[in-house]
């Protein structure tokens, strides 16, 4: 991720092809954190500089909420309904809220639902 953010038009090898490093103007992260788990975090902080902005749903104030320009407080997963699972199980858990969301924290589904709505580009199932 740094190297993409670092050099923008840039070329790079991957999985066999070469192409161009896009310039990334927004990031939008959801899920996860990247400065718990980049490996050089100084070049991360140097290459987050570059985004105009970033956007993040967190349900805790993270190096990566601190470094984003928007933080949207996002729901734990003790406070919402949810399935869970990781690629060495060959099932799904469901998983039930056991508390009502805290402050103005809400789930992802709901953020983005409603992100669509504002944009207009929300369209019901059949």
């Amino acid at each position: 991720m740094a190297d993409c953010l670092l050099h923008p038009g840039e070329r790079h090898d991957y999985d066999g092809k070469t192409a161009n490093y896009p310039d990334i103007r927004l990031v939008y992260w959801a899920g996860g954190n990247p400065f718990h788990h980049h490996q050089d975090l100084n070049r991360l902080r140097r290459a987050w500089r570059h985004p105009e902005t970033i956007i993040i749903h967190g349900p805790w104030w993270t190096a990566t909420a601190r470094h984003a320009d928007i933080v949207l407080p996002a729901t734990t997963p003790l406070e919402r309904n949810d399935l869970g699972g990781s690629p060495r199980d060959r099932f799904v858990i469901t998983m039930h809220k056991a508390i009502e969301p805290v402050g103005n924290s809400r789930n992802d589904f709901d953020i983005f639902r409603d992100l669509s709505r504002l944009r207009g580009e929300l369209r019901r199932a059949a």
